[in-house]
């Protein structure tokens, strides 16, 4: 064998070692997020919310003025009913009372002392 096909042969083994290395690696980091959830097309998903009454997906996010404030979010129509109230990705449900209040006819939800609902203070979405 030529010095060259030697040299090539002596590396091949370490670049597949790395290779193996960092696909174990990427496997572990990643092992701990959730499955996806496929989407599935449904006619009312893409119906525009204002030929309907009842508003579903409404992202809020919540603020509470100071650290020890009651943290607030508006929603885009007067609140007749709440039907559920769930987490960004669908798999957490929050209880009305222990959660979150509401009043009927208003537009505006609040967070109650406890509650599982992740808040934001206003210097929390400012860069440092």
């Amino acid at each position: 064998m030529t010095w060259s096909k030697r040299r090539f042969w002596g590396v091949v083994p370490g670049f597949l070692g790395a290779v193996a290395l960092c696909l174990c690696c990427q496997t572990l980091l990643h092992s701990d997020e959730p499955k996806r959830v496929e989407w599935t097309y449904a006619p009312q998903q893409l119906r525009p919310f204002w030929e309907g009454t009842v508003m579903e997906g409404e992202s809020v996010l919540f603020i509470k003025p100071t650290p020890q404030g009651e943290a607030r979010a508006s929603v885009l129509f007067p609140i007749e009913e709440v039907l559920s109230v769930t987490n960004s990705a669908g798999n957490v449900t929050y209880e009305s009372g222990r959660d979150y209040n509401w009043k009927s006819g208003s537009r505006e939800v609040t967070i109650p002392a406890g509650s599982r609902i992740p808040c934001s203070t206003p210097s929390d979405l400012r860069r440092p």
